[in-house]
């Protein structure tokens, strides 16, 4: 083999290798970014990090009065959305502009419920709605400031979400309340669980 054959041979493995390589991290790069992000309820989440703290990030649309997106509200969540499809939407989610969250007394030894409830009060604040702490007791409401009683027959000006415990985690309706039924008190689960419905129910998705 000629010298000039030779070098043509090894300048064509090298051009060979370069492409292979490119194309290698390219894919990794591409495997990388999509591992990254996923779609899920007619939303995109970002996979996130605070401290050492593993987070999901979304954007939510905000509507204005004529039905048109204005904005987006960034949220983070604790949960992968997809890793709570077990429980259970039985109803669909739909709220009025005052919204009641209560916390039954069967999950007073959970260690989520304030964590809960912020949750949720946050998010439906942020999608200008106007939330209050409730309770099924008329006489702790009468004796504590700031709570207000509410019964879920008679709710027809506001809605109500009740946190209780059950056998299963699940969300549905009963007569005028969402109850969102929580199991090994995994509170956080079921509200984000609640929060991705509610915004998958008023885009018509179901989930």
């Amino acid at each position: 083999m000629s010298a000039k054959k030779k070098y043509d041979k090894q300048l064509t493995i090298v051009f060979i290798f370069m492409i292979i390589l490119l194309v290698a991290v390219t894919s990794s790069y591409y495997i990388y970014k999509s591992s990254r992000h996923f779609n899920y309820a007619g939303l995109t989440f970002y996979k996130a990090k605070e401290g050492n703290l593993d987070l999901i990030l979304t954007y939510f649309p905000l509507y204005n009065s004529s039905g048109d997106v204005f904005a987006s509200l960034p949220y983070y969540l604790r949960n992968d959305p997809r890793k709570l499809a077990y429980i259970e939407i039985k109803d669909k989610l739909q709220v009025n502009n005052s919204v009641g969250v209560v916390i039954d007394d069967s999950l007073g030894n959970c260690s989520e419920g304030n964590l809960a409830d912020l949750q949720l009060s946050v998010f439906l604040e942020e999608i200008k709605k106007k939330t209050f702490t409730g309770t099924f007791n008329r006489t702790l409401a009468q004796n504590i400031s700031g709570l207000q009683y509410v019964n879920c027959s008679i709710a027809d000006n506001y809605s109500i979400l009740a946190f209780r415990a059950g056998n299963e985690s699940m969300i549905f309706k009963e007569n005028k309340c969402y109850i969102l039924e929580v199991k090994d008190c995994e509170m956080m689960k079921v509200a984000e669980r609640f929060i991705i419905g509610l915004d998958a129910h008023a885009n018509n998705i179901v989930i």
